[in-house]
């Protein structure tokens, strides 16, 4: 039983730190579907909700704890995304955004990523927290996008 607890322990550590790195932003869907596939194996795309103001793309763990949503334009390229956590997870999600990105304050981290500054929001529910992540800033247009 304490061998199952530590490699429950280990997967979701793995996964999260996986999840909260990966940058989707400008992808189109294609790549999100085959970057998905390949490399978080544990999640799958789930199509049984159809939401006619948003097109998007949703996929879940197997174990309920974790959800992607991947807001896509008329093109098909997503244009942010929205990681959606249990409250298990709350604090090595934070842990994992405080290692890994710029804190810009508390509910906010921001990195470059590919030219573009990028954030990441945290949002705090009464049964899940999510993490909203766009690209703020394009270095080489200068551009913000507000959404």
């Amino acid at each position: 039983m304490k061998q199952l607890l530590i490699i429950l322990i280990s997967f979701f550590c793995l996964t999260t730190s996986q999840v909260i790195g990966q940058e989707f932003v400008g992808m189109h869907a294609d790549s999100v579907k085959q970057l998905m596939r390949a490399s978080h194996k544990d999640f799958s795309l789930n199509t049984s909700s159809i939401n006619k103001y948003y097109h998007y793309l949703k996929y879940e763990d197997r174990i309920g704890t974790q959800t992607f949503l991947f807001f896509l334009d008329e093109e098909n390229i997503c244009k942010f995304y929205k990681q959606i956590f249990d409250y298990s997870l709350q604090k090595k999600v934070i842990k994992d955004l405080n290692r890994r990105f710029v804190n810009s304050g508390d509910t906010l981290w921001t990195h470059e990523a590919d030219m573009r500054i990028v954030s990441k929001k945290l949002k705090k529910t009464e049964w899940f927290f999510s993490i909203t992540t766009r690209v703020v800033k394009s270095k080489d247009s200068g551009t913000i996008e507000t959404r």
